[in-house]
């Protein structure tokens, strides 16, 4: 509908009609491009993908066009457009259709389309189209209301109604006598005129000489009563000599008691110019027709080709000429021929359409009485389309081997970094053991602690790299939740005690202690929310909790909560805190450190576990995190399944009287491998490489060899290869356990498969070995 606005100055002005599209169409592709392209023009869009859907939305929407395919899912086209006709006699409706054929255009016509369009759609020309279309539906509806108010309105009310015209944006002008008694300031704008200049003037005097008499015959009929509305193209002259061509519609009206002719001009000069583009264009797409690369092609009934593009050429090697002079059993052999003419012969006794196959579309041409004459077909070459499909199938390969690489990287990047931390920790954590005075214990102290906070930061990207590989798996067993708990703030006791916080545990007295669930990854989870919470909470306290929110006999839905009074997270940052590598502070100076990898790891973990992780913050009155876990209740468990508290002390509680080959590179890691070694009463000895190791393997007898994965020459894995290879059943087998800063579960599973026995990751402690020993020596 109209819609009346303010101009600049505050009076009203007459604004043009509402735009509203309907596409109904299957092809969600071509919808979204010409939907963008639709809107990006000011036009409203909505799209339909079948006949009753489109049905439905011309309803609720009320469009002002409707474009229409011809091939819809549920139902033709053709009966769509006289549906729609039927419903509404106003109906707008424009045909999109995949054949140009003049069968084709009448009958989209005969349902009540005004006008088809050929795809693939041109999209300058379905916006000239449109333009047109709205520009027809504008002046209509104009001259309608202008006759409803000239004639309905009252004398008093036509100085309100003329202010509307003044504001107008199509020129509108009164003619009384032949002269001009008003015009509004548009029509002024469109020729370079001013009011003095064409008060009282003929109007004649303003056309070229050409259409002088034209106007003058319309104005003459309409003024005899003749006709009541007359509609034409003129060209008018400006003030400055230029000509413009002008869209203008006439009627008769009264003013001040006598009969006067209201004229509404529009400025269609571009219009003409865009419309002669148009037809350029038009011509254009003949002749794209002619050159496109799908073959289309005519048949009569008797297989003889009646008409071709020249495409042919290049799909069979036939000029068209060449072509239509052939029968068709001459390109293609007689078991074909012999099947299509049974086929063909099948269905025009059923009078039906004629099948499709592969990448050839046909359907039949009939005459004015539905009787078949003929076949239309459409051949496609499909080469370019499997070369597409090539490069696809190549990017996405190329996308996986990149992904793989990245992994791949980060894997490698945790690997360069655990050699050196292998040496400050190891060195660090000798160092502790030895007597020192407090300030270089206190200097030691920093280096370990520095040294374990970057294997966390590492930790956490081999951690992304497996989730983004789809590799994080959860590996539930028995486990104590509430011990768990307090290892946690244990662990973190420390860190709490350096900022003067509160570090508490609540466990709900309802709430199930021995559980069964993946320990380390809830473990995992919780620490990461509690050192977020020591990282961003100043002062005050913070609370580990866990409550019981449903329970049975055989589980437990328990939420699990750390909560504190640090400086919170503003409102909109909540929403992203969770994505990867994101932090509530990103800037430079940003006085809290971190990867920003920890709450996106636990979110995933916590998902893998089948909950969620969710969050409620006031800044600067705290945050609290918390997630739901429905576990399995274990009713009997041993004690030896419990977790047990990380022990902090590094005394040796065992002694191994073993021969051991250390197979090391490094000369950092050598030593603190050699070192940890001797204190757990082991006889050390040294291999720089694989190929020393073999050879001091052939010379020496070794209770236990750990061998390093990575090193020159010749690595740890070619090493055990070898060793493996040369022991015999006398010779017995050497224990060979992985020594690598490789630490994903697939090189755990490398190494055994190998032909190693254990494995070992750096840094490693003296407890690490000491397990490992354990092992080795049961």
């Amino acid at each position: 509908m109209d819609r009346f606005s303010k101009n600049a100055k505050g009076g009203p002005r007459l604004t043009t009609i509402s735009k509203k599209v309907l596409l109904v169409d299957d092809d969600l592709e071509l919808c979204t491009i010409l939907g963008g392209i639709l809107q990006k023009a000011g036009y409203a869009f909505v799209r339909a993908g079948s006949c009753s859907e489109a049905l439905q939305k011309a309803v609720e929407y009320q469009p002002d066009v409707i474009l229409v395919d011809l091939r819809l899912p549920d139902g033709s086209g053709l009966d769509l457009l006289i549906k729609l006709k039927d419903r509404d006699p106003e109906c707008t409706s424009i045909v999109l259709t995949g054949f140009a054929d003049l069968e084709s255009a009448v009958a989209a016509i005969d349902s009540g389309a005004i006008r088809y369009i050929q795809k693939p759609v041109q999209h300058e020309i379905l916006l000239e189209l449109l333009e047109r279309v709205f520009e027809d539906k504008l002046v209509k509806k104009m001259q309608l209301q202008a006759e409803d108010k000239w004639r309905q309105r009252s004398q008093e009310s036509e100085a309100r109604y003329l202010a509307l015209v003044e504001a107008a944006s199509d020129g509108i002008a009164i003619v009384q006598d032949g002269k001009i008694i008003f015009n509004n300031q548009a029509m002024l704008q469109i020729f370079g005129f001013e009011i003095d200049d064409v008060i009282g003037q003929p109007f004649t005097q303003f056309l070229t000489e050409k259409d002088r008499q034209r106007a003058a015959d319309a104005y003459a009929r309409l003024m005899s009563g003749a006709e009541q509305q007359v509609s034409m193209d003129l060209q008018a002259q400006g003030k400055d000599g230029a000509r413009r061509d002008l869209a203008v519609s006439t009627s008769v009206i009264q003013h001040e008691g006598r009969p006067a002719i209201l004229v509404i001009g529009r400025d269609i000069t571009e219009r003409l110019q865009s419309r002669k583009k148009l037809e350029e264009s038009e011509k254009r797409l003949r002749l794209l027709s002619e050159n496109v690369s799908d073959v289309i092609w005519t048949m009569d009934l008797n297989m003889r080709v009646t008409d071709v593009t020249p495409s042919i050429t290049q799909l069979l090697g036939y000029t068209a000429e060449e072509i239509m002079q052939i029968s068709f059993d001459k390109y293609t052999n007689g078991e074909d021929l012999v099947r299509v003419a049974d086929i063909l012969k099948e269905e025009l006794e059923q009078d039906e359409g004629f099948p499709k196959k592969r990448e050839v579309r046909t359907s039949f041409l009939r005459d004015a009485d539905g009787k078949p004459i003929g076949i239309l077909g459409v051949t496609r070459d499909i080469s370019e389309r499997r070369q597409a499909e090539e490069k696809l199938q190549k990017a996405k390969d190329q996308a996986e081997a990149a992904s793989h690489s990245k992994s791949e990287f980060l894997a490698n990047m945790g690997h360069e970094l655990r050699t050196p931390l292998n040496g400050i920790i190891g060195i660090a954590s000798l160092l502790s053991d030895t007597e020192l005075d407090q300030r270089q214990r206190q200097y030691a102290e920093i280096v370990l602690r520095s040294g374990r906070a970057l294997l966390t930061i590492i930790n956490d990207l081999l951690d992304f790299s497996k989730i983004e590989a789809g590799r994080l798996s959860i590996e539930p067993a028995p486990f104590d939740l509430k011990q768990a708990m307090e290892d946690i703030t244990h662990l973190l006791s420390a860190r709490a005690v350096e900022k003067g916080l509160k570090l508490n545990v609540a466990f709900a007295a309802e709430t199930p202690s021995m559980v069964v669930g993946d320990a380390g990854r809830i473990r995992q989870v919780l620490t990461n929310l509690v050192d977020n919470a020591l990282k961003f909470t100043k002062q005050g306290s913070i609370l580990v909790s866990a409550e019981c929110l449903e329970k049975t006999k055989q589980q437990a839905k328990i939420r699990l909560a750390v909560q504190d009074t640090g400086i919170g997270i503003p409102n909109g940052k909540l929403g992203q805190i969770f994505d990867v590598f994101t932090q509530v502070d990103a800037s430079a100076s940003r006085p809290y450190s971190g990867t920003g990898l920890g709450l996106a790891i636990s979110k995933q973990i916590v998902e893998l576990m089948g909950g969620v992780v969710q969050v409620e913050s006031q800044p600067g009155s705290g945050s609290r995190f918390w997630f739901d876990l429905l576990l399995p209740i274990q009713s009997e468990v041993s004690l030896g399944s419990r977790s047990a508290p990380t022990a902090k002390v590094t005394t040796v509680s065992k002694s191994f009287d073993l021969k051991v080959l250390v197979v090391e590179d490094n000369d950092v890691s050598q030593e603190v491998a050699a070192t940890i070694l001797k204190k757990l009463g082991c006889r050390v000895e040294l291999a720089m490489d694989g190929r020393q190791a073999i050879d001091m393997i052939a010379a020496n007898t070794y209770d236990l060899i750990f061998m390093d994965c990575q090193m020159p020459g010749m690595d740890g894995f070619e090493a055990t290869r070898e060793i493996r290879r040369r022991e015999t059943d006398s010779s017995g087998r050497v224990r060979i356990v992985a020594m690598t800063a490789h630490a994903l579960d697939e090189d755990r599973k490398h190494c055994i498969q190998v032909g190693m026995d254990d494995y070992i990751a750096k840094p490693a402690t003296i407890r690490d070995f000491e397990a490992v020993l354990e092992r080795m020596n049961s």
